[in-house]
């Protein structure tokens, strides 16, 4: 299924292609769609939306590449792109975990945790 995306109700979205980086972080917004599994972004659904991301990004690190340098998406590029809708499914924050749990193993994310602490020199 091809992904849909209408930025019609973004306030000023002729702005977000106004640069390479602001394009480039919209159309990771876009794609983090499939990744939080929300399908718009509303001023009701921010706080969501960080958190997902949030999460998401602390075990699999920056969702956003530009210029050969990770970035990671945050809050005010979420806020700025109120108004975007994909044809995504929500669902709840209960089945988020899930298929977060489902799709990284567990024991792989407690060891790296573990082997960064070290590398940074703590116990």
């Amino acid at each position: 299924m091809a992904l849909h995306w209408d930025m019609t109700k973004v306030e000023d979205c002729e702005k977000l292609h106004e640069s390479d980086m602001e394009w480039a972080i919209t159309e990771s917004v876009i794609w983090s769609t499939m990744v939080v599994d929300l399908g718009s972004i509303t001023e009701d659904n921010l706080d969501e939306w960080e958190w997902r991301l949030a999460v998401w990004q602390n075990i699999n690190g920056a969702f956003m590449r530009f210029g050969g340098e990770a970035y990671y998406i945050v809050r005010k590029h979420i806020e700025r792109r109120v108004g975007l809708s994909v044809n995504v499914v929500d669902i709840t924050r209960s089945n988020f975990i899930k298929k977060l749990f489902k799709n990284n193993d567990v024991n792989h994310l407690i060891l790296n945790q573990n082997r960064s602490n070290n590398r940074l020199g703590e116990k």
